[in-house]
């Protein structure tokens, strides 16, 4: 089959943002049509790889609001199908998940903040706290920004990297606002959980990046299809990695020590949230 992140993808249909199309996507993907549903405002967008699909999706539309289109009765009974399209041009991309890109972004300034003439003010201004005093001072920023410290190019390289490879999918498929809405979470608690682990001193979007994978990974398998562009054998290399910082060997071979705390809640996060997201679709299907 082609691939349609590899392509010029087509407008074929716009509607608004208040319509269910997950009952229209489920048909066209039945009926092997390449596609994706991507939010612009107030609208929603159909986007196919080919134009005489074009037809295909307008026709069946017209049958969808006319109560007679037939789609699987469950995400279960869908055929294996072709991820979105996130892995299209890089610089296209960057205009279509700028969530992603903003990350990233202030990830790379603020450590080369870090490593810069002001370092010791970014870190201390962005750092966790102890909890009271975040409170009373009312600095809640702190709850997350503590995703933006990398201490080393390793560990922004490899996490930047995790991110836009599924972070731009995600944000795509599940819309940048979704997305957003996700990253705070996995941000906010896999923070709190590695300071009650161990402390105010830590940094990095590790956490973050697990709970995108996990999501990606549990959303795949929950509906038994390639939802998100994510092997298995990825999978499994995060959870040894996980595993393996558990026993503290990564620390002895001087590659520092591991946010344990944060990589297994952000983990955890992760995979409750992509089934709390099956559950809400599953509903708005009945």
């Amino acid at each position: 089959m082609r691939n349609p992140a590899n392509q010029t993808m087509i407008r074929a249909l716009s509607v608004s943002v208040s319509e269910n199309l997950l009952p229209l996507s489920h048909h066209l993907w039945a009926r092997r049509v390449p596609h994706r549903i991507s939010e612009n405002g107030t609208e929603q967008v159909v986007w196919v790889a080919r134009q005489t699909d074009v037809a295909v999706v307008t026709s069946a539309y017209g049958q969808w609001c006319n109560g007679a289109l037939e789609t699987p009765s469950s995400a279960f009974d869908l055929p294996v199908r072709e991820a979105p399209d996130a892995q299209a041009d890089p610089l296209t991309s960057i205009s279509q998940v700028p969530v992603t890109a903003i990350l990233i972004m202030l990830s790379i300034l603020v450590t080369w903040g870090l490593h810069g003439h002001y370092g010791e003010w970014f870190y201390v201004y962005l750092k966790m706290q102890p909890l009271p005093w975040v409170f009373e001072n009312g600095q809640l920023w702190r709850l997350f920004t503590p995703v933006f410290l990398h201490f080393g190019i390793l560990h922004l390289v490899f996490n930047m990297l995790m991110l836009w490879v599924f972070g731009r999918q995600l944000e795509i498929r599940d819309s940048r606002w979704t997305f957003l809405a996700l990253v705070l979470i996995f941000g906010i608690i896999s923070n709190l959980t590695q300071y009650l682990a161990s402390g105010p001193d830590f940094g990095g979007m590790s956490g973050v990046v697990y709970g995108v994978i996990a999501y990606c990974w549990t959303s795949n398998y929950i509906g038994r299809q390639p939802l998100f562009n994510l092997p298995n054998a990825l999978m499994g290399l995060m959870l040894g990695w996980l595993l393996l910082g558990f026993t503290g060997l990564l620390g002895w071979v001087g590659l520092g020590n591991m946010a344990n705390a944060a990589h297994l809640s952000g983990l955890v996060a992760g995979m409750i949230a992509a089934w709390l997201n099956c559950q809400l679709n599953k509903s708005g299907q009945t």
